[in-house]
């Protein structure tokens, strides 16, 4: 399959300290929604689907990779703190024809960035050529998120993307050392997390907490290479599923307007 189609967009690349990292959790498979049966859809197969969490939360990473406009991009527990903007997603509907997704971008400091749900139905070219296709068959849908995003991003200040990431790395300390760096940050009621104030850049604490940090994103790539192992595994097995979905599905709609036709037509005459 191929990557995203961000690599031949030209963006104009930004300042480095303007760069926020950014964490992915593998997406809700949304294998519980009672939805299903209340619209008559048959129920998903919970592993595929949770194969299909993983793989859609990998391939959206490889996107706002390619763009060039964030920082360190990767995979992440759903515990984790550390980074600037945390995207998390959830599955609604999934089939070679079309796939659902709703994504939300929080920041460092519980400030929502973006609330989107999607709809895309597949490029058809993508099944074309007896299931030899190089296309991802939803790009589109992962490119709009990228935009998005890139949108959202344009539309804060400098000085408001440096909180951020001071933010993100105060909390990473407060978590390891809360009596040291507990009263750097303010909450507020609505449950904002702001700066009260900011150590001195010698501070031998926060040199020390910067090295675990260090540490921590490392664990954080070998994560991130797990996931994508899999990704790469499930990759062609997962494009002759959603091919031979999409082929069933369109059949089956073709064989109902036929006999719809069929049913309908000696009544027009």
């Amino acid at each position: 399959m191929a990557g995203p189609s961000w690599a031949s967009k030209a963006l104009a690349p930004l300042p480095e300290d303007e760069l926020l990292d950014v964490g992915i959790q593998v997406f809700d498979p949304g294998i519980a929604d009672q939805g299903y049966r209340m619209m008559g859809y048959e129920q998903p197969n919970a592993d595929v689907r949770r194969s299909e969490a993983a793989f859609v939360a990998v391939h959206l990473m490889k996107t706002l990779q390619e763009t060039g406009r964030f920082g360190l991009v990767r995979m992440v527990p759903q515990e984790s703190v550390t980074f600037d903007l945390m995207v998390t997603g959830r599955i609604h509907r999934s089939s070679g024809v079309r796939l659902a997704l709703e994504f939300e971008v929080t920041d460092a400091t519980g400030k929502r960035w973006l609330r989107r749900a999607f709809l895309q139905h597949a490029d058809p070219r993508s099944y074309a050529m007896a299931f030899d296709s190089n296309m991802e068959p939803f790009q589109a849908l992962y490119d709009q998120l990228a935009a998005d995003l890139i949108k959202a991003q344009g539309r804060k200040k400098a000085k408001r993307l440096e909180e951020v990431r001071r933010v993100a790395e105060l909390k990473f300390a407060a978590q390891l050392a809360p009596t040291v760096f507990g009263d750097y940050l303010k909450t507020s009621r609505k449950g904002r997390i702001g700066l009260q104030r900011l150590p001195a850049e010698d501070d031998p604490m926060l040199a020390r907490i910067r090295k675990i940090q260090t540490r921590d994103e490392f664990f954080l790539d070998l994560l991130t290479e797990r996931y994508e192992d899999f990704y790469s595994t499930m990759d062609r097995a997962y494009d002759d599923y959603r091919a031979t979905s999409y082929e069933v599905e369109m059949a089956l709609r073709y064989a109902k307007v036929q006999a719809y036709l069929a049913n309908v037509q000696p009544t027009m005459g």
